[in-house]
């Protein structure tokens, strides 16, 4: 291998002498244009290595180059670029080399750095897009040179039969970040533009349901895939990781655009009634065109022939197309002028890009250009043909009735007097405007009196729904240990607690209802009254049965029966009922557990619980029934009643939705279930409930940031 590197370097310093070569003798300011410093050398059977190339006698067989631009047309070859550099300059010097064509089936990049390969990059439209060194819809390689020391880089490109042109050029990143913005902006513009006649035509069909605006649409959104696709943006942003999409694309994108071009002619035209004869050539013409397009779904020769057809059809579509257009202005229809107009553009666009594609017409950037233009004003053109039509319609319409008006003359009297009562109306309404202008001002300070009232009215209420929740003093007579956070998102909340005693039972309920602010607070008043009724009235009830009494007051309250249009508002709620002489809990949930944090394992697993361990303790979690109070899709369920043994220094938690869907952390996430749990289990082994406040207070302040509270958040925790 030494040897090998050892020869290497002598016959690249042999040739370097006899060499043109690209000398940076102070800092480039500008792009450099290298064609005229490359050696070519075509592999027209495209079998030959690398170590043939740079080792053998190939090596002399490159030939330089002497034309300003490199444009092989289609070509099945291999070619190879060799182009040396060095830099006279005291300073390192950070250039890119770039080939402007993203339609490069494959290149191998190879640069030698004195007796070593520095890199070597093998990329192009075969190999998945992040196999590029730099990432650009152009093929950019980093060209880094130390002072006084000779490079060389070889070059090997393929097309696979397709079109093979190399815009070569050498600029410092920042130039070349500058001229690629300006065509960015271009491109862009080309894009809107394009995306406008898009969405203006699908107006147009959404309005009148013609298949005309349809075939038009698919046409130019062809169109403007296949350009992003010959300009590298479609392999950049749309389709890097399908090698295969990106290679058959154009083909498809192409031939597909000629067809619906050919539907958009023949219903624009009406070819069976004034083009029969062409209408039949037409058909079979489009057969060939679609088989064409089946035929570029393979690969190897067939797909290099298709290709090739696939340029010829395109341009004799639009020469077709053009001649039925001449035609048809000897039918007296002034429409076919848009045609004949369009198509001419059309036709100097695809034809200079079909030339440039077979190598007659070398600059390709030019080409591109004229393209677009061509493109550009033919869908425009066409858009506005689309538009006259329906225009003549509307004329049509309106000449019909104009046939209706006798006297012109009263007419023209009759325009005149309206002139005049629409100039007094004129008058009139900026009067009324300029008294509106002062109610308004007088408007401003009533809106500001309206609104304080609004703000006062909703402060009173917030007072009285807090007065008929449980009073704190029957809270601390009732439970030893415990806490509340309530925090509604508004200054009324949807979510509200309830608390009872009653014969040795102890009534906890925590419930979340439909919305929040004014809605939801409205909702949880009638929650609180029903359970306030329910309790009252009955000796005994289980936490089951004060939930289906609930559900159906809901239900007559709200007037809920099944039927479209009426109210689906309701709450999600748990009933736990707390047997102070049996040391027992009954609990009945709609969509909402209940959570018993108890330490060790001191407990029984039962169907209705899942647990939940930390450390050696668990956490203990009462399954809901999946009902909900009000009306639901089954109404014949009925809510279950879970019974649990209760354990002295348990921890009971009930809670709404509310904490657990809030977004927060450094990734703006919901703070979820299974990282709730874990915060309750630390909570719990806090033995102060004020503490314990505190902590799980913090913890949702920590969490939701500057993040917006997005719903009411009730937590409630006793200790047994």
């Amino acid at each position: 291998m030494r040897y090998i590197l050892l020869l290497t370097y002598i016959c690249l310093s042999l040739l370097a002498k006899s060499e043109k070569v690209i000398t940076i003798n102070n800092d480039i300011q500008s792009s450099i244009s290298i064609p005229q410093y490359v050696y070519l050398l075509e592999d027209p059977e495209g079998k030959l290595t690398v170590d043939q190339v740079i080792l053998s006698k190939k090596e002399n067989d490159f030939i330089l180059n002497h034309k300003e631009s490199l444009n092989f047309g289609f070509t099945n070859s291999v070619y190879w670029i060799k182009f040396s550099m060095i830099n006279k300059t005291d300073k390192v010097q950070n250039l890119v080399f770039s080939i402007r064509y993203p339609l490069l089936s494959s290149i191998d990049f190879i640069s030698f750095k004195r007796s070593k390969v520095e890199k070597h990059i093998i990329t192009g439209e075969e190999y998945l897009f992040n196999s590029r060194e730099i990432n650009n819809r152009n093929f950019l390689f980093d060209l880094v040179l130390e002072p006084n020391i000779p490079y060389n880089y070889y070059v090997k490109v393929s097309t696979n039969g397709g079109p093979m042109q190399l815009p070569l050029s050498i600029d410092p990143y920042q130039k070349y970040l500058d001229s690629d913005s300006k065509w960015l902006l271009i491109d862009g513009i080309f894009t809107g533009l394009f995306l406008f006649a898009i969405f203006f035509n699908l107006f147009l069909l959404l309005i009148t349901r013609n298949v005309l605006n349809a075939y038009y649409t698919i046409y130019v959104s062809l169109l403007t895939l296949f350009l992003l696709n010959i300009s590298g943006y479609s392999y950049q942003y749309l389709w890097s990781n399908s090698i295969w999409f990106c290679h058959h694309s154009t083909l498809l994108f192409s031939g597909f655009a000629n067809l619906f071009l050919i539907l958009f002619a023949k219903s624009f035209f009406n070819f069976k009634r004034y083009f029969y004869r062409i209408n039949k050539f037409i058909k079979w013409y489009m057969i060939f065109v679609f088989s064409i397009v089946i035929l570029s779904l393979f690969d190897s020769s067939i797909f290099y022939i298709s290709e090739l057809l696939v340029n010829l059809v395109s341009l004799m579509t639009i020469v077709v197309l053009f001649i039925i257009s001449i035609r048809g202005l000897t039918k007296n229809n002034k429409m076919h002028y848009y045609f004949v107009f369009a198509f001419a553009f059309f036709l100097l666009g695809v034809g200079v890009y079909v030339l440039n594609n077979i190598g007659i017409i070398e600059d390709s950037y030019i080409s591109v250009l004229v393209l677009r233009l061509g493109f550009l004003l033919e869908v425009l053109l066409l858009m506005f043909a689309v538009v006259h039509k329906y225009k003549n319609v509307e004329l049509l319409n309106s000449k019909k009735l104009e046939i209706k008006v006798r006297d012109r003359t009263k007419e023209l009297e009759r325009q005149k007097e309206e002139l005049i009562l629409t100039k007094k109306q004129i008058i009139s309404q900026r009067d009324k405007i300029m008294k509106q202008h002062v109610n308004s001002l007088k408007q401003t300070d009533v809106i500001v009196n309206k609104n304080k009232e609004i703000n006062d009215s909703i402060a009173y209420a917030k007072i009285i729904q807090n007065a008929v929740l449980p009073p704190k003093s029957k809270l601390d007579k009732s439970l030893k240990k415990y806490f509340i956070l309530n925090k509604p998102k508004d200054t009324l909340g949807g979510d509200f607690f309830w608390h009872y005693e009653k014969n040795e039972r102890i009534y906890i309920v925590v419930a979340d209802c439909t919305g929040h602010g004014i809605p939801g607070a409205m909702i949880s008043m009638l929650g609180i009254a029903a359970l306030n009724e329910i309790i009252l009235k009955e000796e005994y009830l289980t936490p089951a049965k004060i939930l289906d009494r609930l559900s159906n007051i809901v239900k007559k309250s709200l007037h809920q029966n099944g039927q479209i249009g009426e109210s689906k508002d309701g709450m999600d709620i748990n009933v736990c009922m707390i047997d102070k002489v049996t040391k027992t809990m009954l609990s009945a949930g709609s969509n909402n557990p209940v959570y018993i944090y108890r330490e060790r394992n001191n407990f029984t697993e039962k169907s209705f619980t899942n647990y939940y361990k930390f450390d050696d303790n668990y956490l203990i979690s009462i399954l809901p029934d999946k009902l909900t109070i009000g009306y639901n899709d089954q109404p014949n369920l009925l809510f279950k009643d879970k019974k649990i043994d209760l354990r002295k220094d348990d921890m009971v938690y009930l809670f709404s939705d509310g904490y657990v869907d809030q977004f927060g952390g450094d990734k703006g996430k919901k703070f979820k279930r299974k990282r709730f749990r874990q915060l309750l289990s630390d909570n719990a082994m806090i033995s102060d409930d004020k503490v314990q406040f505190t902590h799980i207070n913090q913890n949702l302040n920590g969490w939701k940031g500057d993040n917006e509270q997005v719903d009411d958040i009730l937590v409630l925790g006793f200790r047994i």
